[in-house]
């Protein structure tokens, strides 16, 4: 699931003001999530909503799954690399921002997403879990060339649900998406960037971090650690996809 929000049609693209967004609303509380994940340009021919909005990232996908059709089956690296291929000038769009919970990810970019998929900046994974501290790690290689860097991470853990579609045991409050810590680590082994779930403003199943080289560059380790699978669910199988640009 991608929620998307509207905003006007030139820079600085702020928010409509018909564009919901969750600040501690059901969504957060119940769910731990964070609503929109992106957002995209609401207007057409002088009429707006998110409705005009939504085909802009609808389409994006379209061009994704178009120029690497395998990913069509991978919804979480897709949603990733979405949200990896945003705006990354300001950090106005990361976690730790308060117009996170407004904007999501930021406002969407198909060229820059076509670009990232080219040059191969993204991973998934899909498996099981076999403990709490699980720990998967990735290489992204930062080249002079770049400067400032943002990274995605997008999940979720499957549910389980009873014949008559009831959640078993559910207790809402503890909310169901399960918990995954994002770090990035330099070539000399230094945290540059983390976001963690201990923080309920920041504990959404997309999470992005930015990041300066600031100089030093060559192979950056990303570090997702499992902190806490679906609550009351044994199925320990989780899919998650990694984007950076």
């Amino acid at each position: 699931i991608i929620t998307v929000g509207a905003t006007g049609m030139t820079y600085p693209y702020e928010i409509e003001s018909y564009s919901s967004y969750n600040d501690w609303g059901i969504g957060r509380y119940v769910f731990r999530t964070n609503k929109p994940d992106i957002c995209a340009p609401g207007n057409f021919a002088g009429i707006t909503g998110t409705s005009y909005s939504t085909p802009l990232v609808t389409a994006t996908i379209a061009l994704i799954c178009d120029y690497r059709p395998y990913l069509k089956t991978r919804q979480h690296t897709v949603k990733a690399i979405l949200a990896a291929s945003t705006g990354k000038e300001t950090r106005k769009y990361v976690s730790d921002q308060n117009d996170f919970a407004i904007y999501g990810a930021g406002i969407v970019d198909a060229r820059a997403a076509i670009w990232l998929i080219k040059r191969e900046r993204f991973t998934y994974q899909t498996g099981s879990i076999s403990a709490r501290g699980e720990i998967k790690r990735y290489e992204m290689e930062v080249s002079s060339s770049d400067t400032r860097m943002r990274v995605a991470l997008a999940y979720a853990n499957r549910v389980e649900y009873s014949q008559d579609g009831n959640h078993l045991n559910v207790n809402l409050l503890n909310g169901y998406i399960g918990k995954l810590d994002l770090e990035v680590y330099d070539p000399n082994g230094n945290l540059v960037a983390a976001c963690y779930s201990e923080n309920l403003s920041r504990n959404a199943n997309l999470k992005i971090v930015e990041f300066m080289p600031n100089g030093v560059y060559g192979d950056y380790t990303i570090k997702i650690t499992v902190v806490q699978r679906a609550v009351y669910s044994s199925n320990d199988t989780i899919n998650f996809g990694v984007a950076w640009r």
